[in-house]
């Protein structure tokens, strides 16, 4: 079983990323950045490349890292996360143990965060329950599971895209729709630094706006009944009323039509 690593990343100039993110493994380094390049280097007993693009955004990062991936089994990664030491074997282990898997979500370490909605920890092996949202930076995925149910992620979502998160729910429905087998796994195999997030600013109108969008593609025909959870769920969360935050989210969701983003909504 090879296990690959798959990073976006961006104006990188060499293969820092390797010590940084703490890489024992084959990887892969999908550099966004303003030239078109193709370089790699060997590291010990693994081989880590890189591919320069001038594509923009996470999303398009994302699946140009599934076109080109060649691991049994690919790990989703940023530039702000930092590898366990035996990750490799832990995920070994997980695929071992949980044969049928398609992906595996593992536990990661939440370094430098104030978000006040703290995630639980997984505490024991079971099947993943469906809708639940995981960072992709948790995510252990079999390559051939992904390219036989042609799963991708959703290039209008995720930072540097028209609205701005999401794209990892949206890519965990898609594998719930066709299939997938999904399992929770409790082991650590990173920690992960949120001190400079690319997207998030609090739970803000862009926020509740990029919601409303999100909502429009995960559930096209319930969207208005399933953002009143919203302003219950978040009500000590923000300092936006009830009424603000269904004001966002339905500037959101009428926003999808026409794919504008909350800056051009709001010029």
């Amino acid at each position: 079983m090879r296990i690959e690593v798959l990073i976006s990343a961006m104006n990188q100039t060499n293969f820092d990323l390797v010590e940084k993110n703490n890489i024992r493994s084959d990887a892969l380094i999908i550099n966004q950045c303003d030239r078109y390049d193709y370089a790699e280097k060997s590291f010990d007993k693994y081989l880590v490349k890189m591919i320069s693009t001038n594509n923009r955004g996470l999303s398009r990062s994302r699946n140009e890292a599934l076109l080109n991936a060649t691991g049994d089994v690919c790990l989703l990664c940023d530039d702000d996360v930092t590898y366990k030491d035996n990750y490799v074997q832990i995920i070994k282990e997980a695929f071992k143990k949980l044969p049928d898997a398609d992906i595996i979500v593992f536990n990661t370490e939440k370094m430098n965060c104030s978000d006040l909605k703290k995630r639980k920890h997984i505490e024991k092996i079971r099947i993943a329950p469906k809708h639940k949202n995981y960072g992709s930076v948790r995510v252990a995925f079999k390559l051939r599971s992904f390219k036989k149910n042609n799963i991708w992620f959703n290039v209008n979502f995720g930072a540097g895209s028209i609205y701005s998160s999401g794209e990892e729910s949206l890519m965990f429905r898609e594998a719930n729709k066709k299939g997938l087998k999904i399992y929770e796994y409790p082991a650590f195999i990173a920690n992960v630094d949120y001190s400079n997030s690319t997207w998030f600013e609090g739970h803000n109108a862009k926020f509740f706006f990029n919601i409303g969008a999100w909502l429009s593609v995960a559930y096209p025909k319930s969207k208005h009944l399933f953002k009143y959870y919203y302003p219950i769920s978040f009500n000590n969360h923000c300092s936006l009323t009830k009424k603000e935050i269904i004001h966002y989210i339905n500037q959101g969701i009428n926003s999808y039509n026409n794919l504008c983003g909350f800056a051009e909504t709001h010029t």
